[in-house]
């Protein structure tokens, strides 16, 4: 009874794990796609400052291009630093699955090591059986 118990157990443990696994696949997978999204956006803000550069002698004069200036380098920044919080989080999520997969086969492991002497037990008491039986 107790060797299937811990048999049971072991399968939960297993299940467990393999959904750990899963959640760090797709924690690399939305990691890696946050990266390439802040690449993405880094390029942006690159080719925003080329083309105000591109733009410096433009016809409107004063306040209104400074403003204009501003402004797109304000939000090409924004969209920077989201970016990069997604990815920090994407991070935090990797290591969160990769310590519940951790744990999970560690569990699995005493699982399997209690599995192991239950049986060493079991076969003790079956040869204490049998050798009870036969001396009688």
């Amino acid at each position: 009874m107790a060797l299937a118990y811990t048999h049971s157990k072991e399968l939960i443990e297993e299940s467990h794990l393999d959904s750990a696994k899963a959640a760090l696949e797709k924690a690399v997978s939305e990691e890696k796609a946050l990266e390439l999204a802040e690449m993405e956006a880094h390029q942006e803000i690159i080719d925003a400052e080329l083309y105000l550069k591109d733009h410096e002698q433009s016809p409107w004069k004063g306040d209104y291009e400074k403003r204009r200036q501003s402004v797109v380098t304000d939000i090409s920044h924004r969209v920077e630093n989201y970016v990069e919080s997604r990815l920090a989080e994407a991070h935090e999520a990797e290591e969160a699955a990769r310590r519940a997969q951790e744990e999970a086969r560690q569990h699995v492991e005493d699982l399997q090591r209690r599995e192991a002497e239950l049986k060493a037990t079991l076969d003790e008491l079956q040869r204490f059986k049998l050798r009870e039986e036969t001396s009688q």
